[in-house]
Formats: structure tokens, sequence, C-alpha cells
């Protein structure tokens, strides 16, 4: 392990001190810190990060899973981030971990793997209701080529978006979206064509504080 790695007893630490003094209305732990040495969620905001590893950010060493088309994975269940096992006690309804967690997914314009996509957030979003889970969806670019130019995967993802939510009633919603910002005209165009979405934009751990606060004034 390289020296400058971090190591899991790092992260419950990180996840509480950094709201102090700062308004931060969510902040994303794993599953792992939040649930490790008695940590217990420092504000209501506290989410699950993330709950369904998508295969394309499955960046380990000397892997080739970037390179290949994203596929549709799980690893904690709801329980396990409620309470930290596998069943729950739903009698008291009240759970120690969050109650809120992050859930991504890739499109791929290829029907049979983005169908598996759909069909696995669908369970999801069936569990999620029935357990009274509340969550945000992240929406990645395709992560392969796909057949489509850069200038029309805005498009592509916004049509992909309303097409995923389209007939889902406000109970099996997520809170907001989390997506690539592809400009204003497709920010514009998927905002006002349904006005009850709340959209926000995935920033990255490339670019400087002044990058992250210039795209938000972009978007």
């Amino acid at each position: 392990m390289p020296q400058s790695a971090r190591v899991l007893g790092h992260y419950p630490c990180n996840c509480s001190p950094g709201h102090r003094g700062y308004h931060v209305d969510v902040a994303l732990c794993e599953r792992t810190a939040h649930h490790s040495r008695g940590f217990v969620p420092p504000f209501p905001g506290y989410a699950s990060r993330p709950r369904q590893y998508t295969t394309d950010i499955w960046a380990v060493r000397h892997g080739c899973y970037t390179s290949e088309p994203s596929r549709p994975f799980r690893s904690a269940t709801i329980d396990h981030i409620q309470c930290g096992r596998l069943e729950c006690n739903r009698v008291t309804g009240d759970f120690p971990g969050a109650n809120l967690g992050l859930y991504s997914i890739t499109f791929l314009n290829d029907l049979e793997r983005d169908r598996e996509t759909l069909l696995a957030y669908k369970a999801f979003r069936e569990e999620a209701e029935r357990k009274q889970f509340r969550h945000f969806l992240e929406v990645f670019d395709p992560n392969v080529g796909n057949g489509l130019p850069p200038e029309k995967i805005g498009e592509f993802i916004n049509d992909q978006i309303l097409r995923t939510l389209a007939g889902v009633p406000s109970a099996g919603r997520p809170l907001f979206l989390k997506v690539v910002y592809h400009g204003p005209r497709a920010m514009e165009e998927l905002v006002q064509y349904d006005p009850t979405l709340i959209v926000g934009i995935l920033g990255g751990s490339a670019g400087t504080t002044y990058d992250a606060f210039l795209l938000l004034h972009d978007a």
C-alpha cells in the first residue's frame, strides 16, 4: 500500500468534522465508515455513498474495468445502510445509520445493457419505497464508445432521465438528480420539461475550488 494511502480508520473521523462551521445540506460517506466504531451520523443530511456501484468506477490498481461497458452492481442493502444489519427492526422505525443514499446509473446507448440498468434501478426503487429510504440519482455519461457525437450526449442523457422517471409516482422518485453538465441548453431543456425535478451537477476531483464554483455559476 502506498505510504500516502489512507486506511479505513481515517474515514469515520473525516465524515464528521467536515461539516462544522459550514452550511452542508448533504454529506456522503461510505457505509463501512458510518457503521465503524460506533460512528453516529452528525446531522440530518448525512447520506451513504453510494450503495450502487456501477462497474465503470471500479478503478482498481492494474484493473481494466473502467474501459469495459458499465454494469449495475449492488453492495450494501438498504437495511445495511439504515441499521448495519441484514434485517432492521422496523417496529420502532428508529435506525442508527443513514436514511438517504446515492444511486448511480450509466447509460450506454445499448438496448440490453440499458434495460439491465433500468431493471436494477426499478428493483431498488421498489425496495426503497417499501422501507421508506430516500435516495438521489446520479446519472453518468456513457463510459465507452456509443455511436453518439459528443454534442448529442446531453440530449441523449436528458431523454434517458425522463424515460427512466416516466410513470414513477412521487413516492418512488429521487429527491434530486446529479448529472454531468452539458451546457445551458441541455440543462434548461431538462428543468423546463419537468419543473418538479431538482437537478444538481457533477463536479470532479481534478479541478480547483475555483473550477467548481465556476461550474455552478455557469449551470
